[in-house]
């Protein structure tokens, strides 16, 4: 899924659906691909596979969200369910911008703008 940020929000975006972490609070909101246009010049930070959750490690640490960014293949199950396995996960912090490049797999849809700005 896409990982789109603004100044406001972090949001994780599939298809017609996305789900979006206010990076003051921490909040999470479900809404639609449709409600982009509204974000404010949302910038492309990758892709991600999975948002496992919110870390918050010391209360004079700001919070991080704890995100998988590489898996590979290990089998599929019965039922032709993929199974993988986690070869990279990295932390986003929620108030501050990331402190290190993220180093995401670029997004295919927003490759071909330098700054990542969606459009």
């Amino acid at each position: 899924m896409e990982l789109l940020q603004t100044d406001k929000y972090y949001i994780f975006n599939r298809g017609q659906d996305s789900l979006w972490c206010n990076r003051k609070t921490g909040q999470f909101q479900a809404k639609t691909c449709w409600d982009l246009a509204a974000a404010g010049n949302p910038t492309c930070l990758g892709i991600v596979h999975l948002l496992v959750g919110k870390l918050q490690i010391h209360p004079d640490l700001s919070p991080r969200l704890v995100l998988v960014s590489g898996v590979r293949k290990v089998g599929t199950l019965v039922e032709g369910q993929l199974v993988y396995c986690v070869t990279r996960v990295v932390f986003l912090p929620l108030a501050a911008p990331p402190d290190t490049e993220l180093n995401l797999q670029q997004c295919r849809k927003h490759a071909n703008h330098p700054s990542g700005i969606v459009q």
